[in-house]
């Protein structure tokens, strides 16, 4: 048993290792698939607004979650026509389920981002695909969809209004 500070820290440190290291693998692995999404979204608006008539602004948004700690994830901020669109992480570990069109049951979602504005909200829900992320839109209105450029825009220009 630790007498002082110093010795608690470093045995604290020595038992927290393991599990501190998975969590940084998970943190990588989620900020990944958060950049690509983001990167994904931007490459869209960019193919769709050439004039330039909408603005994006990259930051990072601090987490906290508590099998993971505190971390930073790309959040991006998407001006045009005096709104503000937000895309948002939420949680790499989330409760959030949905039907994938190639499986029988409900599966887990492995991280949620939010698409919002200051009325609007659709859930972005992470799964692992046959080749790769699979990303559902939830928007409460109707069942979990695949999410892609279609989906993105239809959301996009909602908020636009």
């Amino acid at each position: 048993m630790a007498t002082t500070l110093s010795e608690f820290l470093h045995e604290k440190a020595a038992k927290e290792a393991p599990r501190r290291q998975r969590s940084l693998e998970v943190i990588a692995e989620w900020r990944a698939a958060v950049e690509a999404l983001i990167d994904q979204m931007k490459a869209w608006i960019g193919e769709a607004d050439p004039q330039g008539s909408l603005e994006t602004a990259l930051s990072e948004e601090t987490l906290k979650e508590e099998s993971l700690g505190a971390y930073k994830v790309p959040k991006l901020e998407i001006y045009g026509f005096t709104r503000v669109v937000s895309v948002v992480p939420k949680a790499r570990y989330t409760v959030a389920t949905a039907q994938l069109p190639y499986m029988t049951a409900p599966q887990r979602a492995l991280g949620r981002v939010d698409l919002m504005d200051a009325v609007s909200q659709f859930m972005l829900l992470r799964f692992r695909g046959e080749s790769g992320d699979l990303w559902m839109l939830d928007d409460v209105r109707r069942q979990p969809r695949p999410f892609g450029r279609a989906e993105f825009e239809a959301a996009l220009m909602s908020m636009l209004q």
